[in-house]
């Protein structure tokens, strides 16, 4: 049976690694691009002249499909729309929590010209079922489970809803590190999977060690959910960053605390991954982290989970219902 997946976006294996601002630059995105996956240029609120620097030095460093991420805001958009025009990537990744039909309507027909493909990423089915209506060529359907931004629907509710309610095809992400998560996500109707937090700890990824070790060394409910007062809640490792955020919004008034997050969190992730500063910056990842348990090349990252995906779903073949 074709993948397409791999058909759409043209790569080796049904494998995206999660757009992470100010993580996954082109380090990372190469390496995941030339592993035979799709690798996604994080670069969220980059400046536009960082921003075609960045996406240059991608295409020297891989001559496969690569995406860059856009966001599907008012007063956003606008300079990834001009970044785009400039630089034409092979994909689009468009991202937003509350997807603007409008926008979709206005931008997409305009990248498809200049001969991209393109992605968006859905937390919400209306949002899936608006990407397809404005021309999207794939879905990520994200669950809460994720690392980063999230929304309230878990990846195995959400995912099959997506499935049944669109053409195109779909790919499933939030909580997905291992063959097991991955193989889940296959049978809940995806035909590939995006996963972010199991990139942070490749070999190839220029982090603060310190970062990568908190990951590795995180145990069950070792997250926390915070930000709830801009309406756009983030997952990361619980430390004294989230235990303050949570003071501030139990004891000021949702505009107030607002006021004060607006901006941490690009603050932030760069005092926690680079930085390293594990107590007081931030590691956004997903609640399946406890699972990693080494560092390895993004290579083999990849080949590990989709071989053993492939072990999980032979070995459900002998299940007895």
């Amino acid at each position: 049976m074709v993948n397409r997946v791999k058909e759409v976006l043209g790569i080796e294996k049904p494998v995206i690694q999660g757009a992470m601002a100010f993580t996954s630059l082109s380090p990372l995105v190469s390496a995941v691009s030339n592993a035979g996956g799709l690798g996604v240029l994080g670069l969220g609120y980059m400046p536009k002249d960082a921003s075609i620097a960045e996406i240059n030095q991608t295409k020297k460093l891989t001559e496969k499909p690569f995406a860059v991420n856009a966001i599907m805001q008012e007063g956003i958009v606008e300079q990834a729309d001009e970044v785009l025009t400039a630089t034409k990537p092979p994909v689009v990744y468009a991202d937003a929590m509350r997807l603007n039909g409008a926008l979709c309507q206005k931008y997409f027909p305009r990248w498809h010209k200049l001969g991209m493909k393109i992605i968006v990423k859905a937390s919400y089915l209306a949002d899936a079922v608006t990407a397809e209506k404005a021309g999207a060529d794939l879905v990520v359907v994200k669950g809460w489970e994720g690392g980063g931004h999230v929304s309230f629907e878990s990846t195995m509710a959400l995912v099959p809803q997506v499935v049944a309610a669109v053409n195109i095809p779909v790919v499933a992400a939030g909580g997905i590190v291992d063959g097991h998560s991955s193989a889940a996500a296959f049978a809940l109707g995806a035909e590939g999977i995006e996963m972010g937090t199991a990139f942070l700890v490749a070999d190839e990824l220029p982090i603060n060690d310190k970062a990568k070790q908190a990951i590795i060394a995180a145990g069950d409910m070792a997250t926390a959910e915070v930000s709830y007062a801009n309406d756009a809640p983030f997952r990361m490792i619980a430390n004294n960053l989230s235990d303050q955020i949570k003071d501030l919004e139990a004891t000021h008034l949702k505009a107030e605390a607002a006021q004060k997050e607006a901006g941490l969190d690009a603050k932030t992730i760069k005092m926690g991954m680079y930085q390293g500063d594990t107590q007081n910056g931030a590691i956004m990842v997903g609640q399946d982290l406890s699972l990693i348990k080494e560092t390895k090349s993004v290579k083999q990252i990849i080949a590990d989970v989709l071989q053993d995906t492939k072990n999980v779903l032979h070995s459900l073949e002998n299940v007895e219902l």
